[in-house]
C-alpha cells in the first residue's frame, strides 16, 4: 500500500473520529454545571472553532449529544466535552416538566432588566414583557440582581414564547410566558429565586396559581427580596428598608409586609400582604407618606387571609384583586419619600419610595 493511501486513510479516521454523527433530543434537556473554565465549540470536537466559553460554576441546558456522548450541545448552539459538566439529578418535579403545547420558539436578543428580554422570532426582534411578574428596576435595590437571574436563564437562548390573551401591553411589548427547553417556567422561576413580585393584570392571569405558589415558596426560604431585614434604616432610625424589598416586621407586631408592586411612571400599586397564620382585620389601617398630605384609608370590614394580599391602587393604576382605588393621581411620586402604614393601634410600617 503507497504511502500516500495509508495517509489518505489515516487523514479519515481522524475525521470520522471527531465528527461524529449528531443525536438530538428535542425540547427535553438534561440540566448541568460546568466543573471548570471551559472552551465552547461550533461542533462537537476540539478541531471545531472556539466560540467562546463558561465559566465553573455555570448552569448549562444540555439539548443534544453526539454518537459517542462524549460532546454536549448546549440550547445557545455550542458545544462543550462532556467531562467538564456534572449532570444535576431532575427533581420529582423538573422530571415531568416540558415545554408547553403550543409554545412558539424564539431566541433570546438581549436582556433588557429582570422581567423584560427582547427576542429574534421569524426575521424581526420584539421587545417581550414576562406575564405575571414585576421585578425592580435595574437602579433601584435588587435590580442589579433580578437582571443577573434574568441573564443566567435566557441569554443567548432558545426559549418557548406561550401567549394567554393579550398579544401586547401598552408600551407595545410581547406579553408571554416564557419557557426553557426543559419546560422550565422563567417567570416562575425568577419569583422563586426572590427576584421578582407576583403582579397580576387581568385577563393575563392563566398561571397564577402557580406564580403565587413560586412567590410563597421565596417568602418561606427568606430569599431575595424576601430576607430577613435589618430593624432599622442607619439613615433616619425607622424601620425604613428601602424599596422594592418589603418592609420588615418588628418583632411581636401583626404578621403584615408592605410592598411597592408597581411604581412607574403614573402606576402606582402598594400591597399589604397578610404573612401570618390568621386572618388579619385592615379595616381602619392607613397609608400616608412624608411628603405631602395625601392618605388612604382601608375600607372597615377589610379582612385579609394568610398567605393573601391587599392592593392599594393610585395614579393610572386599578387593584388587581382584592384591593381599592385610593387616588386617581400618583401621590408616591417623591423620590426618597417614605410611605408609612398605620394600624389604629398604633403600629407602624414604612418603605421608601424610589421612582
Amino acid at each position: 500500500m503507497s504511502r500516500l493511501l495509508i495517509l489518505l486513510l489515516a487523514v479519515a479516521t481522524i475525521v470520522s473520529s471527531i465528527t461524529p454523527a449528531i443525536a438530538q433530543t428535542g425540547h427535553t434537556s438534561q440540566s448541568g454545571t460546568v466543573t471548570r473554565d471551559a472552551n465552547l465549540r461550533a461542533g462537537p470536537g476540539t478541531l471545531y472553532a472556539v466560540r467562546g466559553g463558561a465559566s465553573a460554576g455555570s448552569p448549562v441546558q444540555i439539548v443534544a449529544t453526539n454518537a459517542a456522548g462524549d460532546w454536549y450541545k448546549l440550547d445557545s448552539g455550542q458545544w462543550i466535552a462532556a467531562f467538564l459538566i456534572r449532570l444535576d439529578t431532575p427533581s420529582a418535579a423538573s422530571a415531568g416538566r416540558r415545554v408547553p403545547a403550543g409554545a412558539v420558539p424564539a431566541q433570546v436578543v438581549s436582556i433588557t432588566d429582570g422581567d423584560t428580554i427582547r427576542v429574534h422570532i421569524d426575521g424581526a426582534t420584539y421587545p417581550l414583557r414576562y406575564i405575571l411578574i414585576n421585578t425592580p428596576e435595574t437602579d433601584e435595590p435588587f435590580g442589579t440582581e433580578a437582571t443577573a437571574a434574568n441573564r443566567r436563564l435566557v441569554e443567548g437562548k432558545t426559549v418557548y414564547l406561550l401567549r394567554d390573551v393579550r398579544e401586547t401591553d401598552h408600551y407595545g411589548r410581547l406579553l408571554r410566558y416564557v419557557f426553557l427547553a426543559d419546560g422550565t417556567h422563567v417567570g416562575a422561576e425568577i419569583v422563586r429565586q426572590g427576584y421578582a413580585q407576583v403582579a397580576t393584570f387581568p385577563p393575563d392571569v392563566t398561571r397564577e396559581a402557580e406564580m403565587r405558589a413560586a412567590q410563597r415558596e421565596a417568602m418561606a426560604a427568606g430569599r431575595g427580596l424576601w430576607a430577613a431585614q435589618p430593624a432599622s434604616d442607619t439613615r433616619s432610625g425607622e424601620a425604613a428598608p428601602a424599596l422594592p424589598r418589603p418592609a420588615a416586621v418588628p418583632g411581636g407586631a401583626p404578621a403584615v409586609q408592605l410592598a411597592i408592586v408597581a411604581n412607574r411612571g403614573s402606576e402606582e400599586v402598594l400591597e399589604i400582604r397578610n404573612v401570618g397564620a390568621d386572618p388579619l382585620a385592615l379595616g381602619g389601617w392607613q397609608l400616608d407618606g412624608s411628603k405631602g398630605n395625601d392618605l388612604c384609608i382601608v375600607p372597615n370590614g377589610t379582612t385579609v387571609a394568610p398567605g393573601a394580599g391587599y392592593q392599594v391602587a393610585t395614579g393610572d393604576s386599578e387593584p388587581q384583586g382584592a384591593g381599592f382605588k385610593c387616588a386617581g393621581k400618583p401621590i408616591w411620586n417623591n423620590s426618597g419619600e417614605t410611605i408609612y402604614l398605620r394600624a389604629p393601634d398604633g403600629f407602624v410600617l414604612s418603605i421608601e419610595a424610589v421612582r
